[in-house]
């Protein structure tokens, strides 16, 4: 089952992500709030956009050209998903499961923002990309500290 949809846990001990601690009860739902930000940021019209410069002018936005800002927004966006919904996951294999979770809603954006933006003139593939390296990013940083954090609790 998906781990952004799956039923809250009623445990009491905390998750941990990168070393920072949040309620097991409460991770559920900050995953869902932050997510659904995210959504509905990437669905604002492209004027709310530029005015949040997350979008260049149109006049200045060349086909298949993107500034580093844009790109960076998507690396942030998606990649800071994965470590917020990767709170959920208690595996290496659900960790797996939220980045696939995070990649699809993406992708789902995309072509959301392709049939009522671009008029199906053009799909916006890199940004795709760029989501996607951010989630790989995110979920090689996790897997970096989860082993670091096992090397030091066996040195302890």
């Amino acid at each position: 089952m998906s781990l952004l949809l799956r039923a809250d846990s009623a445990g009491s001990r905390p998750v941990s992500i990168l070393g920072i601690a949040v309620p097991q009860r409460v991770a559920p739902w900050f995953a869902r709030l932050w997510i659904s930000a995210v959504i509905i940021g990437s669905l604002l019209p492209g004027s709310a956009k530029v005015l949040l410069h997350t979008r260049q002018d149109q006049r200045l936005y060349s086909r298949n050209a993107v500034s580093a800002k844009h790109r960076f927004v998507h690396f942030f966006a998606f990649g800071s998903s994965f470590l917020v919904l990767s709170l959920l996951a208690t595996s290496t294999r659900e960790e797996l499961e939220a980045a696939i979770e995070i990649l699809t809603i993406g992708c789902i954006i995309e072509l959301l923002q392709f049939v009522m933006y671009s008029h199906r003139h053009t799909f916006e593939w890199w940004d795709v990309r760029d989501d996607a390296v951010g989630i790989a990013v995110a979920f090689v940083l996790v897997r970096v500290f989860s082993r670091l954090n096992v090397a030091v609790a066996s040195r302890s």
